[in-house]
């Protein structure tokens, strides 16, 4: 379940989709340029039979990359694994609580929580790691967002000029929310 879960996107393949009108485009799928986003979303389903009994990969499964179908193994195993998550975000690689922050979009996890966690990571000495809590702060749900807000004001004036430009731009999305955002966030 972890070599299909690592299954990485085929370099060309971002060019092909826009080049060939996308994933509908039957001559696409039988080239098997989907291949690995099949491979990933079957991992997720046997992590998700697996349950909880799968806590003990959560390590592994956080060095994968962040995807949305690691966000899908991480609910799938269940609120269990926050713990093990939010250890490996305090004792891991820069990667590794990179990926960590997005893998706590998992609905399974308490919200509060997580946006705890987000807002301290928006401290990280890692450039990268700092980048992405400011991003995560978007799926903040509405009832902590004078809290983001004021996060968010404050990554204004980040040393990194990307983090900073996330911040605002993250600032207006926040802004403009009417509901809770209900996707998940995938890192480019």
């Amino acid at each position: 379940l972890l070599r299909m879960l690592s299954a990485k996107e085929y370099p060309y393949r971002s060019f092909l989709l826009e080049r060939f009108g996308g994933v509908n485009n039957r001559w696409v799928n039988r080239i098997g340029l989907n291949g690995p986003w099949f491979r990933r979303t079957r991992a997720a389903k046997g992590f998700a039979a697996l349950g909880e009994r799968a806590l003990n990969a959560i390590p592994a499964i956080l060095q994968t990359g962040a995807s949305g179908e690691m966000v899908d193994v991480l609910q799938g195993i269940g609120p269990g694994g926050l713990p093990f998550v939010l250890k490996e975000i305090e004792n891991g690689s820069e990667s590794v609580r990179f990926n960590s922050l997005f893998g706590l979009q998992a609905r399974a996890y308490d919200r509060k929580t997580v946006v705890e966690t987000w807002i301290r990571y928006t401290r990280d000495p890692s450039t990268r790691v700092r980048w992405a809590a400011t991003t995560l702060l978007w799926a903040a749900p509405l009832k902590n967002r004078d809290v983001v807000v004021a996060t968010l004001k404050r990554l204004e004036g980040d040393k990194d000029k990307k983090v900073a430009a996330m911040a605002k731009l993250t600032s207006q999305r926040v802004a403009m929310s009417t509901s809770d955002f209900e996707n998940t966030l995938v890192p480019p």
